[in-house]
């Protein structure tokens, strides 16, 4: 059908998302499988190239996420309230791709056209056997982390050895498991986790003589625009980062802005508990962070993708992921609308 490996992309990207967190695993990987069979089945490249960049980037948001991780301690709230409330949006977003995908099946086929007849097919219970047995070791390794957090079994720590033990083994069982892949995976981490402490080193830093230089009163007057309407406050903060998003990463917009807006957000009256205030601001902008993996021109997203197609034009990926970003705006408006959309989860399972 068109758009057959057009929703294969999305799904995979949400299986993905779930399964490891990591934009720049998933983006090469669904680049690397999907891209060369996309441009053999004649999909438009601009769509093709938003689609693999934008369903990359939902592990930024699905949990287990490590921006929510760094969000929670920044903000000084529950990561497992975090996890529990982006797994609405995260779906709701995936759930916007698949719409966009059908109205571009149904209204420009053109673009996403169905795979030529010659290709067989050994039928839908074969199939749908196939694809079951190959969900189950990435079901299991999802449940071993976000199940044991949100049943109160383990810590955010704690899950996350659980998580990298699931991980071995299921590369022990697929015999994927060398030393050389190993090391690699080692370095990798390391490499991860060093940048990110010496950035909060950094932060932390930069925020204390910040407030003790009367940073943080500054901050304060500048948005206080309309006391009588903390939405339009919230809206102002959000823009502004989506803005910083074009330019920084999100690491350093979550350790250094982040500290010095959450007083800011704290202090507006939006008819909720605190807690509840801060767990909905911080999935809302962590729907907003997640722009800035598309947005050009420091957008990681649409690098990821560019190093591994050399003969895509830049240009090509920037146009492609623009309806995306759309979509992700569309998606920031709904949570910031509609908070039950966050909270029912945590609160549910309390």
């Amino acid at each position: 059908m068109p758009g057959g490996y057009a929703f294969a992309v999305a799904i995979i990207g949400v299986v993905m998302a779930a399964s490891t967190g990591i934009i720049g695993a998933s983006v090469v990987l669904l680049g690397m499988m999907a891209l060369p069979a996309m441009r053999a089945a004649g999909y438009d490249l601009k769509l093709s190239s938003g689609l693999i960049a934008a369903s990359g980037t939902l592990g930024i948001l699905i949990p287990p996420s490590i921006m929510l991780i760094i969000l929670g301690d920044q903000l000084r709230i529950s990561v497992g309230d975090l996890f529990m409330g982006a797994i609405g949006p995260g779906l709701m977003l995936a759930g916007f791709y698949a719409l966009f995908l059908i109205g571009v099946a149904i209204f420009a086929p053109h673009k996403m056209p169905a795979p030529g007849r010659s290709l067989e097919s050994p039928g839908f219970w074969p199939a749908l056997w196939a694809l079951t047995r190959d969900l189950v070791a990435p079901v299991l390794l999802i449940m071993s982390v976000l199940g044991t957090i949100i049943l109160g079994i383990a810590t955010p720590t704690e899950s996350a050895a659980i998580g990298a033990m699931g991980a071995l083994l299921l590369a022990l069982l697929s015999r994927r498991l060398s030393l050389r892949a190993l090391t690699l995976a080692l370095r990798d981490t390391t490499k991860t986790t060093a940048m990110i402490v010496f950035v909060m080193i950094g932060a932390t830093i930069f925020s204390v003589v910040f407030r003790r230089l009367g940073g943080d009163a500054m901050i304060a007057e500048l948005f206080q625009i309309d006391e009588r309407n903390p939405y339009m406050v919230l809206i102002v903060i959000m823009a502004m980062i989506f803005v910083l998003g074009f330019f920084l990463e999100w690491v350093e917009i979550t350790l250094v802005v982040v500290p010095i807006i959450a007083p800011v957000v704290m202090a507006l009256d939006f008819g909720m508990p605190s807690e509840h205030v801060l767990i909905w601001f911080a999935i809302a902008l962590a729907v907003n962070l997640q722009t800035s993996f598309l947005t050009p021109p420091f957008g990681y997203a649409l690098f990821y993708l560019r190093g591994i197609a050399t003969d895509l034009p830049i240009r090509v990926i920037y146009a492609g992921v623009m309806p995306f970003v759309g979509l992700q705006l569309v998606a920031l408006a709904i949570v910031l609308a509609f908070p039950p959309l966050i909270l029912w989860l945590p609160l549910a399972l309390r």
